[in-house]
């Protein structure tokens, strides 16, 4: 479920139908195998995000080049970056088992871009996390959550209709009714002031006077 939150968040055009799984930058769309074709739903997950970590690297997004520094072997290190970031989502999401099929294949490519450069897996490392916070932060809220908030959103509009703010002034003993604001030409006004009536009204512990709304 969570996988789908954060596929879902992201808003990536996702097709399905394909023979093998691929992020086609230039037609800014992943391309994926029809579920059943995978071996477990888990599989399917981890596939998608592998993928939508090499959606983030769009120029739109977070623009992820490798130039001259990796030359040939730029696209295994972009594979290495998409590996790493979507074993960081897999975490998030709880599955730790799950494995992305048909990349076993890519270990040599990454044994020799990890050769030539040392540093080069804490530069992938970076890269993925980089991914990794760009994904989660778009992840969309568990229904559950979602419909707890819309609950309360709602509770607290029915409550603050029923029953007026009361708003004592700073300088004079004045009680104020004011209503929510819900129409756009009202919100540049905090409050909506009822008509004020005088009266004598005693306020506990007080010999003063105050003014009564209604």
């Amino acid at each position: 479920e969570r996988a789908m939150r954060l596929l879902g968040g992201c808003n990536a055009t996702i097709r399905h139908g394909f023979d093998q799984a691929a992020y086609l930058p230039a037609l800014d769309e992943i391309r994926l195998p029809w579920p059943r074709q995978f071996t477990s739903a888990e599989a399917q997950c981890a596939t998608a995000l592998h993928e939508l970590v090499h959606w983030t690297g769009h120029p739109e997004r977070l623009n992820r080049s490798f130039g001259r520094r990796f030359g040939d072997a730029a696209y295994a290190f972009e594979e290495l970056v998409a590996e790493l970031g979507s074993a960081f989502l897999l975490g998030h999401c709880g599955l730790v088992d799950a494995t992305v099929e048909g990349h076993a294949a890519y270990i040599d490519a990454w044994l020799k871009v990890l050769r030539a450069d040392r540093t080069a897996i804490f530069t992938a490392a970076r890269l993925a996390e980089e991914a990794f916070a760009y994904i989660v932060a778009r992840e969309m809220p568990a229904f559950g959550e979602a419909a707890m908030d819309c609950g309360r959103n709602a509770q607290g509009v029915a409550r603050s209709q029923r029953e007026p703010l009361a708003i004592w002034s700073r300088y004079s003993w004045k009680l104020v009714l004011a209503r929510p604001c819900l129409a756009p030409e009202a919100r540049r006004s905090s409050i909506r002031v009822s008509r004020l009536r005088a009266e004598t009204v005693p306020r506990p512990g007080s010999r003063g006077r105050v003014l009564a709304a209604r």
